[in-house]
């Protein structure tokens, strides 16, 4: 039986069409917390953020979030 790949491996498919040295996150980790602020119920981008904030450090790993890339 043939196994669906994971919601994270598809995001992870998804081309990023960003300016790379614009690029602080990458692309499949921000898609990430938009679908879960979606799931939870957030409808702007601030309620997502402020969800974010609201769970931190635990919530950013799980994600994948790391340390942001400075220039």
């Amino acid at each position: 039986m043939e196994v669906a790949p994971s919601l994270a491996d598809v995001l992870a498919t998804i081309p990023d069409p960003r300016d790379p040295s614009g690029r602080r996150y990458p692309l499949p980790v921000l898609l990430n917390l938009m679908v879960v602020g979606t799931l939870a119920g957030m409808r702007s981008l601030e309620t997502v953020a402020q969800l974010a904030r609201d769970h931190g450090t635990p919530l950013a790993h799980a994600l994948g979030f790391r340390s942001a890339k400075t220039s």
